[in-house]
């Protein structure tokens, strides 16, 4: 009688312990996810609950719990990290970098002051990429964009300021050149001070927004963009979850340079407009829809971005939008291809510039040594609007750059 009682009931507890092992197994998990912020790619960060142009509210919007922890640990103090020379040595040398130039005589690539500005980060779109700009590249690979740089103006001696997607973002964006081991998109209270291209252009009167197929939030990308100018920061939850996937990344290039092309069709014809987009596809692991180039999965994945970016450029020139339209091309990042190239070989970060579009007068090669860097002052040199707010951005088309230089990080 006794064991017809104990066993059932030691039977209970074990089952009572299990189910209770796996509600705190669960529990854990979920606290895990909560803290991390999803399972997407992204971390928790500030910018995800980003949503306005005036920091105040997105400053609200922030957790102060997160806040308190998360700047426990950003207690570094970025101005003594790279103190090395007494003050009167460091601005001796850095004077001799002449960064201070001002658009003079400037030579006109554009034929109105206030064109519409399409920028296309292109992933990984490396020199030894595209043959236009490096003729120990292989022609196959980027046909199309060897054809617009004889089209329009490309810049066939830039380099890369940095390694990595969000650097090369805001180095493009805010004309801001790298640090060794500092992403300063990361940094919230770096950012909302960095000066940016969709700032400027929006004093001018220009709308602007950004569209990227991914999340929007790695890195604390949408932060950044918010904070530094751009009206909407659209990711990969824009589009349709039957396409989020396409990718490991996320929304496959294709598509969303479809996706790009209607958003141009419908912007107002009464309001100069700016579009930022950022493509994702040729990056590791190469995996892509496309099997032009066989047993290079590298080179097939760049030759992809070079056929949507082809196709895209086809319908785009069909439109009305293409008369007032700057297409300005260029990666976020230079590429470790021929795969095992040396860091310290110039070929690696070497990157092509090109600027296509109705709004170009034609073709034109610009030679000039110069930084990823240098795209805002230069470009907002041709707009004829004031760069002083970039200090370390040089106008390479000025007849006051001349001292040409560029640097890698």
């Amino acid at each position: 009688t006794l064991l017809h009682y104990v066993l059932p009931r030691q039977k209970e507890e074990t089952r009572f312990q299990i189910c209770w092992t796996g509600v705190w197994l669960l529990a854990a998990g979920l606290i895990f996810l909560g803290i991390r912020g999803g399972v997407g790619r992204s971390t928790a960060n500030v910018g995800m609950v980003y949503y306005s142009q005036r920091q105040f509210l997105n400053h609200a919007a922030v957790n102060p719990a997160f806040s308190l922890v998360s700047s426990s640990f950003k207690t570094r103090k970025y101005s003594q990290s790279f103190d090395f020379y007494p003050e009167a040595e460091r601005a001796r040398r850095f004077s001799t970098l002449h960064f201070n130039t001002r658009s003079v005589n400037s030579d006109t690539l554009l034929t109105t002051r206030r064109p519409n500005i399409l920028l296309i980060l292109m992933e990984g779109c490396g020199g030894t990429m595209v043959h236009a700009v490096d003729s120990l590249s292989d022609a196959r690979i980027t046909p199309n964009l060897n054809r617009l740089a004889e089209e329009g103006v490309v810049f066939t001696h830039c380099y890369a300021n940095s390694f990595r997607t969000d650097r090369g973002t805001l180095t493009t964006l805010s004309g801001w050149p790298a640090y060794p081991d500092l992403s300063v998109m990361k940094v919230p209270s770096l950012t909302q001070k960095m000066p940016s291209i969709a700032r400027t252009l929006r004093s001018a009167g220009y709308s602007a927004r950004f569209l990227y197929g991914g999340d929007i939030n790695f890195t604390n990308t949408h932060g950044y963009l918010l904070a530094t100018g751009y009206e909407q920061a659209l990711g990969d939850t824009y589009f349709p979850h039957t396409v989020r996937r396409t990718h490991a990344w996320g929304v496959t290039d294709h598509i969303v340079l479809d996706t790009l092309y209607h958003q141009v069709l419908r912007q107002p014809a009464d309001r100069p407009w700016h579009i930022g987009c950022l493509t994702l596809s040729s990056h590791e692991p190469w995996k892509v829809p496309y099997h032009r180039i066989q047993g290079d999965e590298r080179a097939n994945a760049m030759a992809y971005l070079d056929d949507c970016i082809g196709h895209f450029i086809a319908r785009l020139k069909q439109s009305p939008a293409w008369r007032n339209t700057l297409v300005i091309l260029l990666p976020d990042h230079g590429i470790n291809y021929p795969v095992g190239i040396e860091e310290s070989n110039p070929r690696r970060s070497h990157i092509p510039i090109i600027w296509t579009g109705g709004a170009v007068k034609g073709h034109k090669v610009i030679d000039r040594l110069c930084n990823q860097s240098d795209l805002a002052a230069t470009l907002l040199g041709q707009l004829g609007l004031d760069h002083s707010y970039f200090p370390l951005s040089r106008d390479v088309l000025s007849r006051s750059y001349t001292h040409p230089s560029a640097a890698h990080t």
